[in-house]
């Protein structure tokens, strides 16, 4: 079942510049009594994909970004720290290590005190993410703002990512004039019991709040005003300086090395025309443009729907039937099929000999004489072949309608949550 869901694109380097998700995080520690259900995974990240139209069909291109880009799951529980580094600094050719150490000397870590923190590049994001277990080594790296790699200092953004078990979502018409306290006092309150911390899209109007769980409400309460939610939508990675995928324009590695983002053209001029067409979707437009439908991800919430639904699936058909008379010779029946592939005179005689085998019935009893009621049943002797084909009948007839009954129930919480997601793709 292919669900749409309404929501908004946007990247953490457009969020206002403060701690990032801090404050999220350290409300959550304070709230620890609320139960985790589920584990959240680190989201999954794109790859540095070129274009170049290279025989690529563009239904495989987003799949392929997605599961390049998947980062190794770390710590739960540990705060992460994601570095930004720009200046054209390729992660790939100084080397992870160099960076790591750049890191450490940039925050001022000794090898003690960075002992329990996992430093992970993303090659592919040209990204690195930091997991640390103690508060105080995060506000050190979030204080940092350039690092020292191979003589030559780069500028690096970086922000505290939401914590474990979280969801994002986006509101709308949020009066610009509202600082971040303001933020504050109007959405993370008792009367928004689920949100953590809100965050102002640069200078626009759209606040994205961080929730305590993996559901988003529908509507939250912006001080004495109900406001619609709707679920946040990551999207693909595009570098708007090089054409690639899977990257950003602030993190390229490679900015001079570019291509068109039409046809994949290596380094075109600025007279350059073609016919786009985009890696993502096939579509007339340029790859993973505003109108590309194709370049937003799944989000997990969604993703984990689809799994519970498959599993209760799979469940009600591995659900085992009565046992038959059928089944019983089963591996009689393999060994026979065996011996007749081995030679044509095995398979003529093998079917005699398993008739032989067969016990016969005491006493035969057609159809017709069973529904006449004129079948004949002596004192002490076994129900006959049809009764006991009747009997197993019924109770294969019963748990068929059983599960026809869960099958009809599932159907309806279905039907019911898409007509919800229906009204949330037509709230305005």
């Amino acid at each position: 079942m292919n669900v749409q869901v309404m929501g908004e694109d946007i990247s953490a380097e457009e969020l206002t510049e403060d701690a990032g998700w801090k404050t999220a995080g350290t409300r959550r520690s304070r709230t620890r009594h609320r139960a985790q259900d589920f584990p959240h995974d680190i989201d999954a990240r794109t790859d540095m994909l070129g274009s170049g139209r290279q025989g690529t069909k563009p239904k495989n291109v987003k799949g392929k970004v997605i599961k390049a880009g998947r980062m190794p799951r770390l710590p739960k529980g540990d705060i992460k720290i994601v570095v930004r580094p720009q200046g054209g600094l390729d992660i790939v050719k100084v080397g992870a290590p160099a960076v790591t150490a750049a890191i450490f000397a940039a925050a001022s870590m000794t090898g003690g005190e960075s002992a329990e923190d996992t430093v992970c590049p993303n090659l592919h994001q040209n990204i690195v993410v930091v997991s640390t277990p103690k508060r105080a080594n995060a506000d050190r790296y979030a204080r940092m703002r350039q690092i020292y790699i191979q003589g030559k200092l780069h500028e690096v953004n970086v922000y505290e990512t939401a914590p474990d078990n979280t969801t994002k979502g986006v509101v709308r018409g949020i009066p610009i004039e509202d600082g971040p306290r303001a933020l504050d006092e109007n959405i993370v309150n008792p009367r928004n019991p689920l949100a953590l911390a809100a965050k102002r899209i640069g200078n626009t109007s759209t606040v994205v709040i961080a929730f305590d769980g993996l559901k988003v409400p529908k509507l939250v309460r912006y001080g004495a005003t109900l406001i619609p939610c709707t679920l946040y939508r990551k999207q693909i990675d595009i570098c708007y300086q090089c054409g690639r995928l899977g990257h950003r324009m602030d993190v390229c590695p490679n900015p001079a090395n570019r291509i068109c983002r039409g046809c994949g053209l290596r380094n075109p001029n600025q007279e350059h025309q073609c016919s786009p067409k985009c890696d993502l979707c096939g579509g007339a437009h340029m790859t993973a443009d505003k109108d590309c439908k194709a370049r937003y991800k799944t989000p997990y919430v969604i993703r984990r729907r689809r799994w519970e639904h498959q599993s209760a699936n799979n469940q009600l058909t591995q659900q085992d039937l009565p046992p038959t008379e059928m089944t019983k010779p089963r591996s009689k029946s393999r060994s026979r099929s065996r011996s007749r592939s081995r030679s044509r005179t095995r398979r003529s005689r093998a079917p005699t000999r398993s008739r032989s085998t067969t016990p016969a019935p005491v006493d035969k009893v057609s159809w017709a004489d069973k529904v006449r009621g004129t079948a004949r049943e002596g004192v002490g002797k076994a129900p006959t072949v049809p009764e006991q084909n009747q009997a197993t009948n019924t109770g294969i007839v019963e748990e068929l309608r059983k599960e026809n009954a869960v099958m009809r129930d599932l159907l309806q919480k279905l039907m019911q949550e898409v007509r919800e997601l229906r009204r949330e793709r037509a709230a305005p």
